[in-house]
């Protein structure tokens, strides 16, 4: 059985990119009339925003995403914004035939302000990566001018950064996690502190990382640098950078990761669909608790509608 669409809202949206096709034969829009419509309805890695949109609109600067944006509000139709196709949730980056998706992948302007402080002022085209961001800030300013800049939650670091990557002993989880709470503490009053810690089944990687290069290891890290349950250096403590410092991880070891995840058609059957995946989700559980491999915890990021509300926090 297929969604049911609002026709009088599927035409007013197929009206639109008609409309908007002629009055800017410049803007590049695909409909189902093109051969390469099933490629961008499928650009995103996730099938939930497969949505069969009237059209994919590729909006090449400020002024052309205006002219989508007045179009479609003169015709009453739904857009959804998407630039580099991650989101996985359906309606948020995507949209059935009651509207159009604008496409931002091809904007990536990038410019470099200074305010009256003497502060950067960074701003990015929705097509923009970090890694564009990257490059641009390493070729536009000066290391010792911007040392680190705040992209979008994220400290893109342009300038020398002391760094390491140490592996330990999960079985050491306790000691490892109390040490990661008093670096975190740490990172409050001082931004220029990085870290990552990730669990694995038979190994924690935790990064280390300093937006400036001190000749001496930041006492910040001490709670780390005390641990015995060091298993290995993946990474040397340097003087690099973040590129740098990914292109140096090179540590592997084995590791596994399950989702339970189903997509149904009839909306009538959402209940039943979602109970089925949980039931999967509950059948890998008991076979991991069998053979003594379950650890135990839920991640966050794949909660469950089955899910406790603190089910992922730490106890």
């Amino acid at each position: 059985m297929e969604l049911t669409v609002d026709s009088e809202a599927a035409e007013r949206a197929a009206l639109a990119c008609q409309a908007l096709q002629q009055q800017n034969a410049a803007i590049t829009i695909t409909t189902a009339q093109n051969t390469s419509y099933e490629a961008e309805q499928e650009r995103r890695w996730s099938q939930a925003c497969w949505l069969p949109a009237a059209g994919y609109v590729r909006p090449q600067d400020a002024a052309e995403v205006a002219a989508v944006l007045a179009t479609s509000k003169k015709a009453n139709t739904k857009f959804a914004v998407r630039s580099t196709g991650h989101h996985p949730n359906a309606d948020f980056s995507s949209v059935d035939q009651s509207g159009g998706v604008i496409d931002l992948r091809d904007i990536k302007s990038l410019s470099l302000d200074e305010d009256m402080d003497g502060k950067f002022i960074l701003r990015a085209g929705g097509g923009s990566t970090l890694t564009d961001v990257y490059i641009f800030l390493r070729s536009a300013v000066a290391p010792s001018s911007a040392p680190a800049t705040l992209v979008s939650g994220w400290v893109v670091s342009i300038s020398a950064t002391k760094y390491a990557v140490h592996i330990y002993d999960p079985s050491d989880y306790v000691s490892i996690l109390k040490a990661t709470v008093q670096v975190q503490e740490s990172i409050e009053s001082d931004s220029k502190i990085g870290l990552f810690v990730s669990f694995n089944p038979t190994f924690v990687a935790v990064g280390l990382l300093y937006a400036d290069a001190p000749t001496e290891i930041p006492a910040a890290f001490k709670p780390f640098l005390d641990l015995t349950s060091l298993l290995n250096m993946a990474v040397l403590w340097t003087d690099g950078t973040i590129k740098s410092l990914v292109g140096s991880i090179q540590y592997n070891a084995p590791r596994a990761r399950w989702v339970a995840a189903g997509s149904w058609q009839d909306p009538s059957l959402d209940k039943q669909a979602i109970r089925d995946v949980d039931n999967l989700r509950i059948g890998v559980e008991k076979l991991a608790k069998s053979s003594g491999d379950h650890l135990g915890f839920v991640f966050m990021n794949d909660a469950s509608p089955t899910q406790t509300v603190l089910g992922g926090t730490w106890r």
